[in-house]
């Protein structure tokens, strides 16, 4: 799933370079972030791993700064943008989200693509994401260690006095959430 495959991918390499904790890092814990945390369709379980591998490897603060950015970067990048050498299903169209949230995100690539949920090419898509999410999280974490990392912003999206993106209209319509 997209969750482990991008905390999975962040602590291998860790574990590789630094050892403990993550050699003893009981990776079970993301297998709840699946499908948005348990095929909700919330966050997409990439920025929940990326979330969890960043905390670990930067501390609290320094890791919701470099999530942060991370989300930012999904919500308003054409995804996916990894070109696997041998992919296990042929995909034609990158989409841009504009929100971190699962079903808006795989629901406009899909719309784009033509393909249903579950299908081949949904599957290949998430399994890209997760590529692409991991690399531009362990590129934010490689410059917090080198002390360059600079956060456009130090507060997460904000809309309609809410802690949301800015295109609550395009799902909800005039129905925003108070």
């Amino acid at each position: 799933c997209c969750d482990f495959a991008t905390l999975g991918s962040i602590v291998t390499l860790l574990l590789g370079k630094v050892g403990e904790p993550y050699s003893s890092f009981p990776m079970e814990v993301i297998a709840y972030a699946h499908g948005g945390t348990a095929g909700w369709g919330g966050t997409c379980g990439t920025l929940i791993g990326a979330g969890l591998a960043s905390s670990l490897a930067a501390g609290p603060k320094a890791g919701e700064q470099i999530l942060n950015e991370v989300m930012r970067w999904y919500a308003t990048t054409q995804l996916p943008i990894f070109q696997p050498g041998q992919p296990r299903a042929q995909i034609n169209t990158v989409s841009r989200s504009d929100s971190p949230l699962c079903h808006v995100s795989v629901g406009k690539w899909m719309k784009k693509e033509g393909v249903g949920f579950l299908s081949p090419q949904q599957m290949e898509r998430c399994a890209r994401l997760s590529a692409d999410v991991a690399a531009t999280t362990v590129t934010y974490l490689n410059q917090e260690l080198e002390e360059k990392f600079v956060a456009a912003s130090k507060e997460p999206a904000a809309a309609n006095g809410l802690p949301s993106p800015n295109n609550c209209l395009e799902c909800h319509g005039t129905g925003v959430p108070p």
